[in-house]
């Protein structure tokens, strides 16, 4: 059976809402209804009444919540149990990665633990960043690599770049003089838009436009930040991007903008329950880079999450 269903399932009993138990947990809806029907196939009843206005739990429904609650908790137990008991050397280190996002941050990181820590095995998975805290918190990524901040309890981020949102336009753009764009002399360009699925990406790009007071007249999407340079850079647009993941492009200018966005910061980010020797290993050689200032522009830090 998998565990993820069960805390689906949990989660809509809580709720009695499928949207605001998608969104609590960071899928859409229609794959949220399909994995409950895949529970109540498994378990050979239905669990929720479902109608055009409400969802309530049917008698079985509310008969399985109890067991189900105490076998997602007996998991838990169990995972953190793991978590701290030692183990020799070596072992796999999984990396959420959300897809769209530049190598330009996570790969020096990356060589830098491969060289510290030979024996461990790292695997990346493709990640979008709005599951990849509900991931690190269920254990299926041992650590994510995302903006800051996270709305998941009981993590930690271990901060590796200070970001912000900047302007990237073409070479030749009149703008281009200025170390500060002003954002509302941008609103009668052509935008080029990324969809980063990215809750802080989004979130920062919306407060700069309330604030800025202005609307992008976004005519292109693209599914990643080194194909929106590229089309900036073939002068179909300007976009605004994270800045720590724009490479240097010819014909790109990368400007800040006025009046300045929230920052958005990149980390790893880990359960803090977790004591395994492979995460420390992690931990210990990505704070030693920092330290080196070899890696990262304004260091590297831990704090606990808001």
């Amino acid at each position: 059976m998998d565990l993820r269903r069960l805390r689906y399932f949990l989660a809509v009993a809580e709720d009695l809402h499928f949207g605001h138990a998608a969104e609590r947990l960071g899928i859409t809806q229609p794959a949220l209804s399909q994995q409950v029907s895949k529970l109540e196939m498994e378990l050979g009843a239905t669990l929720i009444e479902r109608t055009s206005r409400t969802v309530s739990l049917t008698e079985a429904g509310r008969d399985v919540l109890g067991p189900l609650r105490r076998c997602v908790a007996a998991y838990e137990e169990a995972r953190v149990v793991a978590r701290r008991a030692p183990s020799s050397g070596g072992g796999v280190l999984r990396i959420g990665f959300p897809r769209g996002e530049s190598s330009t941050v996570l790969t020096p990181f990356l060589r830098r633990i491969a060289h510290g820590a030979p024996g461990i095995r790292m695997e990346l998975t493709d990640v979008p960043c709005e599951r990849q805290a509900v991931a690190v918190r269920e254990g299926e990524l041992d650590v994510g690599f995302m903006h800051l901040p996270i709305l998941e309890p009981n993590l930690t981020p271990l901060v590796i770049r200070r970001d912000r949102l900047v302007v990237v336009m073409p070479g030749n753009h009149p703008c281009v003089k200025d170390r500060f764009v002003d954002i509302r002399s941008l609103e009668e360009e052509p935008f080029i838009g990324v969809r980063l699925r990215c809750p802080a990406y989004t979130d920062a790009l919306g407060t700069l436009a309330r604030h800025g007071g202005f609307r992008p007249r976004i005519e292109i999407e693209t599914n990643g930040i080194e194909a929106t340079v590229s089309m900036v850079a073939d002068r179909l647009g300007v976009a605004i991007v994270p800045g720590a993941g724009v490479q240097r492009h010819p014909g790109v200018a990368i400007r800040d903008i006025s009046p300045a966005p929230h920052r958005l910061d990149l980390a790893f980010v880990l359960h803090q329950d977790q004591r395994s020797p492979v995460l420390r290993t992690m931990r210990r050689v990505v704070q030693e880079a920092s330290r080196e200032k070899a890696l990262a522009r304004d260091g590297v830090r831990e704090e606990r999450a808001v």
